[in-house]
């Protein structure tokens, strides 16, 4: 009701968020507002596609009043032999084994990632084990990409899209801790 006063903006607060699922597609969609107190706001309307065969991705009226670049994560991954670009509407472009076209403008970010899991977790969550405990402080270096929307700095209509094709080559296998092999989906 229109004349029911809404409450001041919120750290995390969304007016609107819901989905709707059936046996082989669902639909999601959210009113996105980071609003902590004091700090810069940021709103954005988003929506999640799932059929089958593909995830279409939207993104619209995403405004922001900060001074920085304001950006969307479309897609990242693990990868061996890209290199970094910029994509253009209507281009598709194969991350390891995913397909996605582009809806939007993008770039493809890939650089060098290096740390441990100890890294990222508080030292007291590390594994008792001394050979699993050596392995969350092991440094790790990994190639990954990410597909980013560049709205720019305080964007009033900022929108993405993309429509990601999941696939996994014959050849995926994985190996399990009773160390065999089997193709996982």
């Amino acid at each position: 009701c229109d004349a029911i006063e809404q409450p001041p903006e919120a750290y995390g607060q969304s007016n609107f968020c819901g989905g709707l699922a059936g046996d082989e597609c669902a639909v999601m969609g959210l009113q996105y507002l980071l609003a902590p107190a004091g700090m810069d706001t940021l709103r954005a309307n988003k929506s999640l596609f799932a059929t089958p065969d593909a995830l279409v991705l939207l993104g619209t009226q995403i405004r922001c009043d900060s001074d920085e670049p304001v950006f969307t994560t479309l897609f990242h991954s693990p990868v061996e032999g890209l290199e970094s670009r910029d994509v253009k509407a209507g281009e598709t472009i194969r991350i390891g084994t995913v397909t996605i076209q582009l809806l939007c403008d993008a770039q493809l970010i890939v650089e060098t990632r290096k740390g441990s899991y100890g890294d990222l977790n508080h030292p007291e969550r590390a594994p008792a084990v001394p050979d699993k405990r050596e392995k969350w402080f092991h440094n790790y270096e990994r190639r990954w990409a990410y597909l980013i929307v560049n709205h720019g700095i305080r964007p009033t209509q900022g929108r993405y899209g993309a429509i990601i094709y999941p696939g996994q080559p014959v050849d995926l296998k994985i190996q399990h801790d009773d160390n065999h092999h089997r193709v996982d989906a």
